[in-house]
């Protein structure tokens, strides 16, 4: 992906932020057609290897003891929404090296 496809990319998640952020990624991709659901897929095929360690990292400071508290932060993760600051910070990356 060239350096203006990926600037292009972000500006456009970026200026969507607000819907992307309501619904979790597949049903996002389910329900929505056009340039932002083409846009968020080809985000996430680009961030996809780099998006599994920012994933990995997160599972692995929230361990606890407590199994309410780990019960708690694993339904937060599941929630629409949590993915696109770190897709647009990993695709900020790739455009600014």
């Amino acid at each position: 992906m060239t350096r203006h496809q990926i600037a292009t990319l972000a500006c456009l998640l970026h200026e969507n932020k607000d819907l992307l952020s309501s619904m979790p990624f597949e049903q996002f991709n389910r329900q929505t057609t056009g340039p932002l659901s083409l846009a968020v897929k080809a985000a996430f095929d680009e961030t996809r290897k780099d998006l599994a360690t920012v994933e990995a990292r997160i599972q692995s400071r929230l361990g606890s003891d407590a199994i309410l508290l780990r019960d708690i932060s694993e339904y937060l993760l599941s929630l629409g929404g949590k993915r696109i600051r770190p897709v647009l910070t990993l695709l900020a990356a790739r455009l600014f090296g």
